[in-house]
């Protein structure tokens, strides 16, 4: 229990960090970008401090997208700020996608 007060307590902490950062970045603040994406004050209170309780799935991505970051470097998933690529889904028929080409041994 205590492991996951921490890890929680860890992960908004980064969270908001990440966010103010980015948000500077940009030349904007979280409150700001909360006012612009519609969200409500409560929900904007929440974001500044940190709380990933107030915005669902899509609003973190539109978050991220709005900021020019990656869900994943936001969120504390990873250390690459910025997505390098977005490959688009492999063709079923058979078309080779080189993105995932080096990652499975065929």
């Amino acid at each position: 229990m205590v492991h996951n007060v921490f890890m929680i307590s860890r992960v908004r902490s980064l969270f908001r960090d990440r966010l103010q950062e980015a948000c500077k970045q940009r030349g904007t603040s979280p409150a700001q970008l909360a006012r612009e994406m519609g969200l409500s004050v409560r929900a904007a209170i929440a974001l500044k401090h940190g709380s990933l309780r107030s915005i669902d799935s899509i609003r973190l991505c539109q978050l991220a997208d709005r900021l020019h970051v990656s869900t994943d470097w936001l969120v504390g998933r990873t250390s690459e700020r910025y997505l390098l690529a977005r490959p688009e889904i492999p063709d079923v028929l058979g078309v080779r996608f080189p993105a995932l080409d080096n990652r499975f041994i065929l």
